[in-house]
């Protein structure tokens, strides 16, 4: 057998061919994605005007405003004055007021008398005045008459002033029927302290209260040896 032969040219391209049969529907594909948002459209032109609404109920009274100013004084009337009235009589004499308590002593000056003036509290207190010779010492002590201590409220007697014959820094204490002083600095020769304490079955009064009549009643026996 001889050897092959070389490929012959290609031949002319055949005429198209008819066309085939429509293919059947294929399936619904599935919801594509959202779009973006379109712009925003122009404002719409404005709606008729509505209706007249039919009127509300009437409201409360409002607060009272603020007082006007005061207006001015008219002026006085031009009638003449009247005469004077007559002297009415004389009414009878007034209770006489409260009289101070007195010591009325004697005076320097011969046929005249002095009054002091007793002193008000509004609780009942005895006074006493100790006079203490210190002879140079810084602590000392003194003993209270038994007949003050007797007459007061026990535990009620307590120092509220003092004097000396020379300036000095004391500090007093009652206790018992003793007065204790301690003296700070120079010591004074002698020492004058003034005691108060309650009067004996007096510890609870204070501002007693009393009627009119009371009052009336008290003056009166102030004031009777002025009429005597």
């Amino acid at each position: 057998t001889g050897s092959t032969g070389s490929t012959g040219p290609q031949g002319a391209k055949g005429s198209t061919g008819s066309q085939g049969a429509q293919g059947a529907q294929g399936a619904q594909g599935g919801t594509g994605p959202q779009g973006a948002k379109g712009s925003t459209g122009s404002t719409g032109s404005t709606g008729p005007q509505g209706a007249k609404g039919s009127t509300g109920s009437s409201g409360g009274t409002g607060p009272q405003g603020p007082k006007g100013q005061k207006g001015q004084t008219g002026s006085s009337g031009g009638g003449p004055k009247g005469q004077k009235g007559q002297k009415g009589q004389t009414g009878p004499q007034g209770p006489s007021g409260p009289s101070s308590k007195y010591a009325i002593v004697d005076s320097p000056e011969e046929g005249t008398y002095l009054g002091l003036s007793c002193v008000e509290m509004p609780d009942v207190r005895f006074d006493e005045i100790m006079v203490i010779e210190t002879e140079g010492k810084n602590k000392l002590k003194a003993k209270i008459d038994k007949n003050y201590i007797h007459v007061c409220e026990p535990n009620t007697i307590e120092p509220i002033a003092f004097t000396s014959s020379e300036p000095a820094s004391c500090g007093f204490v009652v206790s018992g029927n003793e007065l204790f002083i301690e003296i700070e600095g120079n010591v004074p020769k002698i020492v004058r302290v003034k005691l108060s304490g309650i009067r004996k079955y007096h510890a609870d009064k204070r501002f007693e209260k009393f009627t009119y009549d009371q009052m009336r009643a008290n003056n009166a026996f102030w004031v009777q040896w002025k009429d005597n």
